[in-house]
């Protein structure tokens, strides 16, 4: 009897690892076995590595090489350090520059290994590179235990490795450092249409930033956290110490303002402290946490330890004394819940705004202490100015040159009033404009600790809430939004169509249901509420998985667009729609959601015909054309140049 149950608790077992791994796994690129090369004695003096700034580095080579660190005098009764290193760099992050890991490792008698994964590939090829590596390392060193050090994206493929391609019985325990566990915003700013003129550090259009989007990240948490090899202890060690506008100027003013600030639990520069603890691991420092002064005026507050940014962590003094004190103790406390999804709320100080040349105006709110902008384009002819005229100084004379010729330049100041500002510009732009004080959008997906992603035919609800300085919640806006499939869930590009969400106002809050028959994949949100004196905007992205109810194929469609030429547009647009019922509409929105045009198709049916002179509503740039007729909705995406 005993045997009959044992067989069938394997056979369950294996039937819950089988359900774990069907998933629509990305391409997994194989580089054959991994180049071995020999450190020479760690030297403390070789000066101070720059911060690796740019795309696709070190993509030669060194990819797919393990280096191999000197023996220390007695080290066979210790670990082996195996440290891998984050998205855009390669394994000399650790052994390069002052302060390096490899020195401190070896002083205090740890064998290591240093290994160069791709830098700008998903973490299911690198996850896939790591477990044939440990293979190599392994068998150099023997029988030894092996503990893993993943920075940044690093960490994340070390979970793929483990979990998915099952090297978790090699490897005793895992430390990860400002790992992006559950993504980070930038990501989401990264491939967002809404900035196509930006590119930046952690900004490039590869697979190593799009599978770090949160809704991405989520999927990959859901796939993972019950997996049956997630067998390994993690310990997480994030960081909060950046600032807006800090030592990592671009990243960082970015994520700060995309909901990373210090009034909302910190960020390091690329990743939300949030973001970097890991389920059913152990958080090694508790980061930062709100507390009151005087019982009711709230301030965070958070160790010194973690008071680092995304590249100081990676040094030796900084990180190595916490890994080494806490080696095989994997009892610690401030463990983090097994369920925990930080990004189910999003929050957002930020307004995002695109310009052609001329005058673009955006909104200042009452109770704004600093404004931050940072405005890039093609060029670096624009002037910010307030409705009194005064003029804005950047905060540097140089702009920034960014990816493709693009320019960014900074601008902060206390702003004169709450009212009108120009950005006067000679070329397109985009500009993200941060407040400190003033108004915050509050985004709640529907998601929460027990459910990560969304399945096909499931209604997804959004709950926008705008919140006051005072903590009064802001009644009168106008909220709008787009939802668009961007990948499927093989990180695949996808150019569906994008669907205008609709808010409501229910008692303080705008809610959005969205009922469409949803595809499988990773969907980008915008949402923009606008009010009399301010303008807020959310980017982030959810996961829905499984299949869509099919249509009936012999259902007759009521609506079609047939054609919209030329496409781009200089100026004037032909829209060709089927109309086979009465009461149909035309309508233009931008990607925010707002209506920006509608066209009068009264008792208009069958193939119609409308000409427009574009240029003469709306600026140059990218929209949506939604054909609808009660709940039947279509719509196409278009350019006007």
């Amino acid at each position: 009897m005993k045997t009959k149950f044992n067989l069938l608790l394997l056979i369950m077992l294996l039937l819950l690892h089988e359900a774990h791994a069907q998933f629509d796994n990305p391409d997994i690129e194989d580089y054959g076995t991994p180049r071995e090369i020999n450190l020479s004695h760690p030297d403390t003096d070789e000066g101070v590595q720059l911060i690796p700034v740019g795309i696709d580095l070190w993509e030669g080579d060194d990819v797919n090489t393990i280096y191999y660190g000197q023996i220390p005098p007695n080290a066979q009764d210790k670990p082996v350090m195996v440290f891998v290193h984050g998205y855009a760099t390669n394994a000399s992050v650790w052994f390069k520059g002052d302060d390096n890991m490899y020195w401190d490792v070896y002083r205090d008698g740890y064998r290591s290994a240093f290994v160069s994964l791709t830098p700008n590939r998903h973490m299911w090829t690198n996850g896939h590179m790591l477990a044939n590596m440990l293979d190599r390392i392994i068998a150099r060193y023997g029988n030894s235990e092996i503990v893993l050090v993943g920075w940044s994206k690093g960490a994340v493929d070390i979970d793929a490795a483990l979990v998915h391609s099952g090297a978790n019985t090699k490897v005793s325990q895992v430390f990860t450092l400002s790992a992006p566990h559950y993504g980070t915003g930038i990501a989401e700013l990264a491939n967002s249409v809404l900035l196509s003129l930006v590119n930046i550090i952690f900004m490039q259009n590869n697979d190593a930033t799009v599978c770090l989007k949160r809704g991405y990240m989520n999927y990959f948490r859901s796939l993972t956290d019950e997996h049956i090899n997630n067998t390994v202890h993690y310990t997480t060690m994030g960081a909060w110490g950046n600032g807006p506008l800090n030592r990592l100027i671009i990243p960082q003013g970015y994520l700060y303002l995309a909901g990373g600030s210090k009034a909302s639990g910190g960020n390091d520069g690329v990743v939300p402290y949030s973001g970097s603890r890991r389920p059913g691991g152990t958080e090694l420092f508790g980061g930062q946490r709100k507390e009151y002064l005087l019982g009711f005026i709230p301030y965070y507050t958070g160790p010194d330890e973690t008071n680092l940014d995304h590249y100081e962590i990676t040094r030796g003094s900084k990180a190595w004394p916490h890994i080494k004190a806490n080696l095989n103790n994997v009892n610690q406390s401030s463990p983090t819940p097994t369920r925990y999804n930080p990004n189910a709320n999003v929050v957002s100080s930020m307004q995002i705004i695109t310009g052609g040349s001329g005058k673009s105006a955006f909104m200042i709110e009452d109770n704004v202490q600093k404004v931050s902008i940072l405005i890039s384009g093609k060029g670096n002819g624009h002037i910010v100015k307030s409705e009194n005229g005064r003029t804005i100084q950047a905060k540097s004379p140089i702009a920034e040159r960014l990816q493709g010729n693009n320019l960014q330049t900074v601008y902060e100041f206390a702003p004169d009033d709450q009212g009108k500002y120009w950005i006067e510009s000679d070329e397109p732009f985009t500009a993200l404009i941060s407040t400190e004080g003033g108004i915050e959008a509050h985004l709640n997906t529907g998601l929460s600790d027990n459910k990560l992603i969304y399945q096909s035919g499931e209604t997804i609800q959004l709950s926008l809430t705008l919140s006051a300085t005072n903590n009064a919640h802001v009644k009168e806006a106008t909220v709008t939004g787009t939802i668009t499939r961007t990948t499927d869930l093989k990180l695949k590009r996808t150019d569906d169509s994008t669907i205008i969400v609709s808010f409501r106002e229910i008692g303080g809050k705008y809610i959005a249901d969205i009922n469409e028959n949803l595809y499988a994949g990773i969907y980008d949100i915008v949402v923009n509420a606008e009010g009399n004196s301010f303008a807020k905007t959310v980017l982030t992205s959810i996961a829905v998985a499984g299949e869509p109810v099919r249509k009936s194929a012999t259902e007759p469609s009521s609506l079609s667009i047939d054609n919209i030429y030329p496409n781009p547009a200089k100026n004037s647009v032909n829209i060709q729609v089927q109309v086979k019922s009465e009461n149909a509409t035309l309508e233009v929105y931008d990607l925010f959601g707002r209506k920006v045009k509608q066209f009068d198709l009264e008792n208009k049916l069958g193939k119609v015909d409308v000409q427009w002179n574009a240029l003469s509503d709306i600026e140059p740039g990218l929209y949506i054309l939604q054909l609808s007729q009660g709940n039947k909705k279509i719509t196409r995406k278009f350019v006007v140049e």
